[in-house]
């Protein structure tokens, strides 16, 4: 199955879905398990706050983006390698990956 445009920015519409993931994100650093193929994925943000980083250093309570429940957004396959998640607050947060190929 080929993922159908939404529009004509959408950039997932020349890739074919690969897996899902779901990662709860608690008081210990995460990282997605990024399948082999992967060219990009959507993310989604749900439950509690999320500190994240791109660069591969591992964020804090403190160091990092927030991000909250609701958030989307797409991510390229050399940022799902080196990104980073942990629990800000005392609720975890639980992150969706769609990864397409």
């Amino acid at each position: 199955m080929i993922v159908q445009p939404q529009s004509s920015a959408d950039p997932s519409r020349y890739y074919k879905p690969l897996a899902y993931q779901a990662l709860t994100v608690d008081g210990t650093v995460r990282v997605p398990t990024v399948p082999p193929g992967t060219r990009m994925a959507e993310v989604f943000f749900r439950g509690g706050l999320v500190r994240m980083t791109k660069h591969g250093e591992d964020p804090t309570t403190v160091f990092g983006v927030p991000i909250g429940d609701g958030y989307e957004n797409y991510m390229s396959v050399a940022e799902l390698n080196r990104v980073r998640f942990i629990r800000e607050g005392s609720v975890d947060g639980e992150i969706h990956f769609i990864y397409y190929g």
